[in-house]
């Protein structure tokens, strides 16, 4: 493991991540480029967020998305782009759900990850998850 070194207030955390966040914003600029997103206008950043997950995507009631990777994720460049393949196919369901996709893996989104995963040429097990 990591020691990380942040900024309490803020919560943002800088630990020596196998990928940096300049690589972190083009592996997802490469994937979310498959897709009907607007890619340019989502965060994309590694940030604490519960420790059960590795990834979140989120839709405001403003319209805004983001796509967080938790601090702790100090994987590899393959498991990051997994993970945030498998969260790109959540802000598709946003676009094609709104606030009616809470974040749920149903049919539909595994569909719509697996063919995000093979565009990205990213293992399918990370739309099960």
């Amino acid at each position: 493991m990591f020691t990380s070194f942040c900024v309490a207030f803020a919560m943002v955390c800088q630990p020596p991540f196998e990928v940096t966040p300049t690589e972190l914003r083009s592996m997802f600029n490469e994937s979310c480029a498959y897709t009907e997103v607007g890619c340019d206008n989502i965060k994309v950043e590694y940030r604490r967020i519960p420790n059960q997950i590795s990834g979140l995507a989120q839709l405001y009631n403003t319209g805004r998305m983001e796509v967080l990777l938790h601090t702790k994720n100090d994987g590899s460049m393959s498991q990051t782009r997994g993970i945030l393949v498998h969260e790109i196919a959540h802000l598709v369901m946003f676009l094609k759900e709104g606030n009616k996709h809470r974040q749920s893996h149903g049919s539909q989104f595994r569909e719509v990850c697996k063919e995000l995963a093979i565009k990205s040429n990213v293992s399918k097990s990370y739309c099960s998850k």
